[in-house]
């Protein structure tokens, strides 16, 4: 618990109104965890497409017939639920912003061979095997690795791009001191995607008067 000290400190810290600021700064758009959660599902679309777009043209081309519906189910469900399920728990989409983006694409790809290796090995535990083509496999596998890469950069970049606009919001922080005269460091933190939620003015004392850190 705070000391008596400290709650006398923060009792005579004056708020500063933030209108000003908020009129020359004007306040983020959008928490980042929503472009999170649209970049997920987005993935998690494109790479159910990817497996049954893959399907159809192999056995239209290769066998001149339609997929079976157990491969239809595979390519729409279980290989994008693979694929998307360890990724959110390996925290792969977490501060995007902050990971490089080599770093995030290959996560995307070590995601994807995950997944792929997963789904074969229930296909030989349940023995069904024999009912997937190895063909379509090897096709949803590099198709599904090239989707990946480049939604993970497209991703990485627009993110980057958003945050460096002052368009998203990634973090929050309380100001302390006199930043009347700080507009640089405001415009950096907007920047840096840092959205400020109050400003306080330093605690006058006996001996100190208010000063910016």
């Amino acid at each position: 618990m705070p000391s008596s000290q400290s709650r006398d400190l923060v009792e005579r810290a004056g708020v500063v109104d933030t209108e000003h600021f908020d009129r020359r700064f004007p306040r983020l758009a959008a928490r980042i965890e929503r472009l999170e959660v649209q970049i997920v599902a987005l993935e998690y679309l494109a790479l159910a497409a990817t497996c049954l777009i893959t399907s159809i043209i192999y056995f239209e081309m290769a066998l001149a017939e339609a997929p079976p519906n157990f491969e239809f189910f595979a390519s729409a469900f279980l290989i994008p639920s693979l694929v998307i399920f360890p990724a959110l728990g390996f925290r792969q989409y977490y501060a995007i912003q902050s990971q490089s983006r080599d770093g995030y694409m290959w996560s995307g790809v070590g995601a994807v061979t995950l997944a792929f290796a997963l789904f074969l090995s229930l296909l030989f535990v349940f023995k069904i095997a024999d009912w997937y083509s190895r063909g379509t496999f090897l096709c949803q596998f590099l198709g599904v690795t090239a989707v990946m890469l480049t939604l993970r950069a497209a991703s990485h970049s627009y993110i980057r791009r958003a945050v460096r606009s002052g368009d998203v919001e990634a973090r929050r922080a309380i100001l302390i001191g006199a930043v009347q005269s700080s507009d640089d460091l405001l415009s950096s933190l907007r920047h840096s995607g840092v959205r400020w939620t109050g400003i306080l003015d330093l605690p006058q004392t006996e001996d100190s008067s208010p000063q910016a850190f």
